[in-house]
Protein backbone atom coordinates (compact mmCIF):
# COMPACT_ATOMS: atom_id res chain seq x y z
CA UNK A 1 0.00 0.00 0.00
CA UNK A 2 2.79 2.23 0.79
CA UNK A 3 4.35 1.80 -2.76
CA UNK A 4 0.88 2.50 -4.25
CA UNK A 5 0.57 5.67 -2.55
CA UNK A 6 4.07 6.85 -3.57
CA UNK A 7 3.06 6.23 -6.92
CA UNK A 8 0.37 7.90 -6.94
CA UNK A 9 2.29 11.00 -5.53
CA UNK A 10 4.78 10.63 -8.22
CA UNK A 11 1.81 10.91 -10.39
CA UNK A 12 0.85 14.40 -9.36
CA UNK A 13 -2.42 13.21 -7.29
CA UNK A 14 -3.24 16.40 -4.98
CA UNK A 15 0.14 18.28 -5.57
CA UNK A 16 -0.05 18.70 -9.62
CA UNK A 17 -3.41 16.86 -10.60
CA UNK A 18 -6.79 16.73 -8.49
CA UNK A 19 -8.00 13.60 -10.51
CA UNK A 20 -5.54 10.78 -12.04
CA UNK A 21 -6.56 7.80 -14.00
CA UNK A 22 -6.52 4.35 -12.28
CA UNK A 23 -7.78 2.07 -14.52
CA UNK A 24 -3.41 0.86 -15.49
CA UNK A 25 -2.12 2.18 -12.55
CA UNK A 26 -4.67 -0.41 -10.50
CA UNK A 27 -4.10 -3.21 -12.47
CA UNK A 28 -0.36 -2.84 -11.97
CA UNK A 29 -0.20 -2.55 -8.11
CA UNK A 30 -3.28 -5.46 -8.08
CA UNK A 31 -0.78 -7.58 -10.42
CA UNK A 32 2.27 -6.51 -8.42
CA UNK A 33 0.67 -7.72 -4.92
CA UNK A 34 -0.53 -11.02 -6.06
CA UNK A 35 2.33 -11.87 -7.34
CA UNK A 36 4.33 -11.35 -4.17
CA UNK A 37 2.07 -12.90 -2.06
CA UNK A 38 1.83 -15.76 -4.52
CA UNK A 39 5.31 -16.30 -5.05
CA UNK A 40 6.15 -15.64 -1.05
CA UNK A 41 3.98 -18.40 -0.75
CA UNK A 42 5.23 -20.87 -2.52
CA UNK A 43 8.64 -20.14 -1.27
CA UNK A 44 7.10 -20.94 2.15
CA UNK A 45 5.52 -23.97 1.06
CA UNK A 46 7.99 -25.35 -0.84
CA UNK A 47 11.55 -25.06 1.55
CA UNK A 48 11.77 -26.56 5.17
CA UNK A 49 13.21 -24.26 7.54
CA UNK A 50 14.89 -26.64 9.30
CA UNK A 51 16.83 -28.98 7.02
CA UNK A 52 17.35 -25.67 4.34
CA UNK A 53 20.62 -23.44 4.81
CA UNK A 54 19.75 -21.18 1.89
CA UNK A 55 23.41 -19.25 0.69
CA UNK A 56 21.68 -17.97 -2.23
CA UNK A 57 18.61 -16.18 -2.75
CA UNK A 58 15.83 -17.94 -4.33
CA UNK A 59 14.15 -17.37 -7.45
CA UNK A 60 10.65 -16.12 -5.91
CA UNK A 61 12.81 -13.94 -3.96
CA UNK A 62 14.61 -12.86 -7.57
CA UNK A 63 11.70 -12.31 -9.59
CA UNK A 64 9.54 -9.87 -6.77
CA UNK A 65 12.66 -7.95 -6.24
CA UNK A 66 12.53 -7.21 -10.25
CA UNK A 67 9.24 -6.57 -10.31
CA UNK A 68 10.34 -3.64 -7.58
CA UNK A 69 12.83 -2.39 -9.74
CA UNK A 70 10.08 -2.70 -13.09
CA UNK A 71 8.50 -0.86 -10.60
CA UNK A 72 10.97 2.12 -9.68
CA UNK A 73 11.52 2.74 -12.85
CA UNK A 74 8.01 3.23 -13.55
CA UNK A 75 7.56 5.60 -10.41
CA UNK A 76 10.73 8.23 -11.34
CA UNK A 77 9.42 8.40 -15.04
CA UNK A 78 5.84 9.71 -13.03
CA UNK A 79 7.97 11.94 -10.79
CA UNK A 80 9.91 13.04 -13.82
CA UNK A 81 6.68 13.79 -16.09
CA UNK A 82 4.77 15.40 -12.92
CA UNK A 83 8.12 17.98 -12.17
CA UNK A 84 7.77 18.74 -16.29
CA UNK A 85 4.20 19.53 -15.77
CA UNK A 86 5.01 21.60 -12.73
CA UNK A 87 5.35 25.47 -13.03
CA UNK A 88 5.62 25.95 -8.99
CA UNK A 89 9.31 25.86 -7.78
CA UNK A 90 7.89 24.72 -4.53
CA UNK A 91 6.33 21.94 -5.93
CA UNK A 92 9.23 20.69 -8.53
CA UNK A 93 11.48 20.79 -5.16
CA UNK A 94 9.04 18.63 -3.49
CA UNK A 95 8.58 15.99 -6.69
CA UNK A 96 12.79 16.41 -6.69
CA UNK A 97 13.02 15.33 -3.06
CA UNK A 98 10.38 12.76 -3.22
CA UNK A 99 12.29 11.15 -6.50
CA UNK A 100 15.26 11.13 -4.47
CA UNK A 101 14.35 9.70 -0.90
CA UNK A 102 11.41 7.14 -2.52
CA UNK A 103 14.06 6.16 -5.26
CA UNK A 104 16.69 5.34 -2.90
CA UNK A 105 13.37 3.41 -0.85
CA UNK A 106 12.71 1.38 -3.67
CA UNK A 107 16.12 0.22 -4.44
CA UNK A 108 17.16 -0.44 -0.67
CA UNK A 109 14.91 -3.25 -0.78
CA UNK A 110 16.78 -5.11 -3.77
CA UNK A 111 20.12 -4.24 -2.51
CA UNK A 112 19.98 -5.49 0.82
CA UNK A 113 18.89 -8.88 -0.27
CA UNK A 114 21.84 -9.61 -2.29
CA UNK A 115 24.41 -7.77 0.55
CA UNK A 116 23.00 -10.05 3.22
CA UNK A 117 22.98 -13.36 1.08
CA UNK A 118 26.70 -12.41 0.33
CA UNK A 119 28.15 -11.38 2.79
CA UNK A 120 25.99 -12.27 6.24
CA UNK A 121 26.33 -15.63 7.75
CA UNK A 122 23.23 -17.65 7.29
CA UNK A 123 22.26 -17.59 10.84
CA UNK A 124 22.04 -13.51 10.74
CA UNK A 125 20.45 -13.10 7.60
CA UNK A 126 16.77 -13.13 8.60
CA UNK A 127 17.52 -11.04 11.82
CA UNK A 128 19.81 -8.57 9.55
CA UNK A 129 17.63 -8.24 6.49
CA UNK A 130 14.49 -8.04 9.06
CA UNK A 131 16.52 -4.62 10.79
CA UNK A 132 17.56 -3.45 7.65
CA UNK A 133 13.91 -3.37 6.64
CA UNK A 134 12.53 -2.29 9.47
CA UNK A 135 14.57 0.88 10.03
CA UNK A 136 14.10 1.74 6.19
CA UNK A 137 11.13 1.44 6.56
CA UNK A 138 10.23 3.07 9.87
CA UNK A 139 12.71 6.38 7.86
CA UNK A 140 10.64 6.37 5.04
CA UNK A 141 7.47 6.65 6.81
CA UNK A 142 8.55 9.54 8.99
CA UNK A 143 9.96 11.54 5.73
CA UNK A 144 6.65 10.86 4.01
CA UNK A 145 4.94 12.10 7.28
CA UNK A 146 7.45 15.60 6.85
CA UNK A 147 6.76 15.93 3.18
CA UNK A 148 3.17 16.01 4.12
CA UNK A 149 2.82 17.53 7.28
CA UNK A 150 -0.54 19.71 6.98
CA UNK A 151 1.22 22.92 7.93
CA UNK A 152 3.79 22.72 4.76
CA UNK A 153 0.88 21.79 2.46
CA UNK A 154 -0.56 25.16 1.64
CA UNK A 155 2.34 26.01 -0.69
CA UNK A 156 2.73 22.41 -2.00
CA UNK A 157 -1.27 20.75 -2.26
CA UNK A 158 -4.15 21.48 -4.14
CA UNK A 159 -6.78 21.42 -1.89
CA UNK A 160 -9.56 24.07 -0.56
CA UNK A 161 -8.93 25.54 3.07
CA UNK A 162 -12.55 25.20 5.37
CA UNK A 163 -13.36 28.85 7.37
CA UNK A 164 -14.65 27.42 10.20
CA UNK A 165 -17.24 29.73 12.13
CA UNK A 166 -18.16 29.82 15.76
CA UNK A 167 -20.57 26.76 15.81
CA UNK A 168 -19.94 24.57 13.30
CA UNK A 169 -23.24 22.37 13.88
CA UNK A 170 -25.25 25.09 11.62
CA UNK A 171 -22.64 24.65 8.51
CA UNK A 172 -24.06 22.53 6.14
CA UNK A 173 -22.44 19.47 5.17
CA UNK A 174 -21.78 20.20 1.52
CA UNK A 175 -19.72 23.34 2.83
CA UNK A 176 -17.29 21.32 5.01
Amino acid sequence: MFMALLLLLGRGWTVTKVHVEHKAFLAVIVAYSLVDVGLTTARLITTDPVTTVDDSLSWQTLVVLGLRLVILLWFLYEIHLSYLQEAQPSRQQFYMVMGGVYGLWFLYLPVAAVVVSQLVPPLWQYRTYTGITVTADFLSYAVLAYLLWPSRGVASYRYSRIHMDDDLSLLDYDSI
